[in-house]
């Protein structure tokens, strides 16, 4: 609201005004902690940015449009996710012999195979993932045996299957990928809302952190 207010419109008797924000009126009505923050955004090209999109819009706001591309994104990274294979080394936990061996990944489509080597000559097992069901979790403790600490298990409601990765990056992305797989639509609805959410108190936490630090790091908001 303080925006719209400071905003200088065209009129009939001035068409083109010189500046298109009272930016003195709008000073005056901050905070005196806010003041050199407030002072600083104003001068931003984002900023004018910002003003031109409020003066022309006539559907959603400049930031909620930003947070729909966002949410867009996310969908369609889901979506890419949910179709893509994967292959690579993990150590597994033996289903009736509580053993860890070495194995050789392939995620395809539902199905997570694994193999003697990277020759996929030799098949030792198979996983079948079931939309809307299959979980995976990250155990709060490591399992006796475990051969490092990224670890994971992947669990439907016949069988648990414990892994090991490398790094944790790797862990990561075996998580990604088969949680995208495993979402069922509701499911993805959820987590899309979650994350806007998330966008936006994001957005609100790093306003109250920049008006809070000094100048000279404020362009970190600025570039988020």
């Amino acid at each position: 609201k303080r925006y719209d207010e400071c905003i200088i419109r065209p009129t009939p008797e001035d068409p083109e005004p010189a500046e298109l924000f009272d930016n003195t009126r709008f000073l005056e009505e901050q905070y005196e902690e806010h003041s050199d923050f407030m002072e600083h955004f104003l001068s931003t090209q984002i900023f004018a940015w910002f003003i031109q999109d409020r003066m022309t819009r006539t559907g959603a706001d400049l930031f909620d449009r930003l947070v729909l591309e966002k949410m867009q994104r996310l969908s369609l990274q889901l979506t890419v996710l949910s179709s893509a294979t994967k292959r690579g080394w993990l150590t597994k936990r033996g289903k009736v012999v509580k053993s860890w061996k070495r194995r050789f990944f392939v995620l395809s489509g539902m199905d997570l195979f694994y193999y003697t080597d990277s020759t996929l000559k030799t098949q030792r097992g198979a996983m079948a993932l079931v939309n809307g069901e299959t979980r995976v979790i990250v155990p709060l403790a490591t399992i006796k045996g475990q051969t490092t600490p990224y670890g994971f298990t992947i669990i439907n409601t016949d069988r648990r299957l414990s892994c090991c990765a490398d790094t944790e990056f790797t862990r990561r992305s075996w998580i990604r990928l088969i949680k995208a797989k495993c979402m069922d639509a509701e499911q993805r609805r959820r987590l899309v809302e979650r994350f806007r959410a998330q966008i936006s108190e994001d957005y609100l936490s790093m306003l109250a952190r920049a008006r809070k630090e000094p100048i000279d790091r404020f362009f970190r908001f600025v570039r988020w």
